[in-house]
């Protein structure tokens, strides 16, 4: 009987999800959420400012999975979604004709550094953004 009780709880636990709350693909996600201004790139361990045609630039990661971003003055619509096998933001244009993916490298309440490829240069290009605090 012990025996029994041992499989049935061991399959009860095995097969149980992991709750959302203490799930870090989904804690990852939360923190995705938010509107995020480009601060500086990194390419070939040299560090560069955000150009001053990108000043007002901005991407935000809406909970529906729709993102709106302003890139060098234009505003452009899309989708996108957290890919947590290989920690991937994938950033899709309007009608999804054309997605860039992303690594995440670390997030936070306050930052948020990617690493993209950049097929022209062939290097590995790091992205460092800050959220965009509320009222500003």
């Amino acid at each position: 009987m012990k025996r029994i009780t041992l499989i049935l709880m061991t399959t009860l636990f095995a097969c149980t999800p992991p709750h959302p709350e203490i799930d870090p693909a989904n804690q990852i996600e939360q923190l995705l959420m938010n509107t995020w201004l480009p601060f500086q790139y990194n390419i070939d361990k040299k560090t560069f400012p955000v150009e001053l045609t990108r000043g007002k630039d901005f991407i935000t990661f809406q909970p529906n999975h729709q993102k709106m971003e302003r890139f060098q003055g234009k505003d452009i619509k899309g989708s996108w979604e957290y890919l947590p096998h290989g920690n991937f933001i994938m950033i899709y244009g309007p009608k999804k004709k054309f997605y860039i993916s992303a690594r995440v490298l670390s997030v936070s309440d306050e930052w948020l550094k990617i690493e993209t490829y950049d097929v022209r240069s062939g290097k590995m290009i790091t992205t460092i953004y800050k959220a965009k605090k509320e009222g500003k």
